[in-house]
């Protein structure tokens, strides 16, 4: 018998949308973050865009 998990998630490493998107897309992409710095995160590890933070899953 072979099993197939229905409940894995998918994270990203950090840096993958900045290593990928051309640099005029930079600024408006999609950067990650692990709840440090000056604005710290609600969360342990977000996907932040201009319009908002978003949580990971998984």
């Amino acid at each position: 018998m072979q099993l197939i998990s229905v409940d894995d998630h998918l994270i990203e490493h950090p840096k993958v949308w900045s290593d990928r998107l051309p640099r005029k897309y930079l600024e408006a992409g999609r950067r990650s973050s692990n709840g440090s710095g000056p604005t710290p995160a609600k969360c342990a590890k977000c996907g932040n865009t201009r319009a908002a933070s978003i949580p990971t899953s998984g």
